[in-house]
C-alpha cells in the first residue's frame, strides 16, 4: 500500500480497536441503519448469482465481522477470501473464521488491500463482492480496473454503496451519508456510469433507507 493508505489503515486500526469498536453493534445503530442493513441483506440474498460451491470468492472491505457478514449465500464458496484496508480488523476477522462454524470451512485467507491492488493473479477470482466499500477507495475506477484483472471470464461482482442523492435528503437540499471516510459518494447515473467502464451490469436495485438526517438519528427508545 502506498503511504496515505498506511495513515488511513492505521487510523481505522485505531477505531476497530476501540471497547465498542469501530461501529459497536448493529443494535447500537440507530434503528434506519438497522433496518437499511436488513433491507440490503434482502436485497443481496435475492440476487442470481448461481451456485457457488464451486467458486472462488472475495469479500472486499469484510471490516471485522469476518467473511460475507452480510451475503451468507457466499460463504458456500470452494474458498473464500477476505480483504480489508485494515490489519485489525482482519485480525479480528481471522480468529471470527478460525473460531467459527461457517462453510468454507478452514479454507478461507485474509489479505490486506486499500483497494488500489488486489492481492490476485490475474483471473483467480470468480466473484468479488464490495459491501458498502468503493466508496472508501481513493480512486475507484482503479479498483474496477482491478477488479476486471482479477476476475476470471464470465466472473462477477457484486457492489452496494450508499446513495448520494437520497430522494428526501435531495428535497431538503442535503447529502446523504457524507463521512470522513468516504472518498467518494456516487448517485445512481454516477455509480452505474463508473461500474458500466469495466462491467455489463445485470442487475441494479435500490431502496428508500434514508427519511431525513435527524429523523434518521431516531432510536428505538425514540419511537
Amino acid at each position: 500500500m502506498i503511504q496515505s493508505s498506511v495513515t488511513v489503515s492505521q487510523a481505522i486500526d485505531k477505531m476497530v480497536l476501540r471497547e465498542a469498536g469501530m461501529y459497536g453493534s448493529l443494535e447500537d445503530l440507530p434503528l434506519i441503519s438497522q433496518k437499511g442493513h436488513y433491507r440490503r441483506a434482502e436485497l443481496l440474498e435475492s440476487l442470481d448469482i448461481g451456485d457457488v460451491s464451486g467458486k472462488v470468492i472475495a469479500d472486499f472491505g469484510t471490516g471485522s465481522w469476518g467473511i460475507a457478514g452480510i451475503y451468507p449465500r457466499l460463504q458456500r464458496c470452494k474458498f473464500a477470501y477476505g480483504l480489508d484496508v485494515s490489519r485489525a480488523a482482519l485480525d479480528t476477522a481471522a480468529k471470527l473464521s478460525r473460531e467459527g462454524s461457517f462453510p468454507y470451512g478452514q479454507n478461507f485467507e485474509y489479505r490486506q488491500s486499500d483497494g488500489l491492488d488486489l492481492p490476485f493473479p490475474d483471473e483467480s477470482l470468480d466473484i468479488l463482492f464490495g459491501g458498502e466499500s468503493i466508496e472508501h477507495v481513493r480512486f475507484p475506477k482503479r479498483f474496477l480496473a482491478e477488479a476486471y484483472r482479477v476476475l476470471r471470464p464470465n466472473g462477477q461482482i457484486i457492489l452496494t454503496t450508499p446513495n448520494r442523492d437520497a430522494l428526501l435528503y435531495k428535497i431538503q437540499d442535503d447529502i446523504y451519508c457524507p463521512s470522513p471516510e468516504h472518498f467518494w459518494l456516487f448517485n445512481t447515473q454516477e455509480f452505474t456510469e463508473c461500474v458500466g467502464e469495466f462491467f455489463d451490469i445485470q442487475e441494479c436495485y435500490g431502496f428508500n433507507g434514508s427519511i431525513y438526517r435527524d429523523l434518521d438519528k431516531t432510536s428505538k427508545d425514540d419511537l
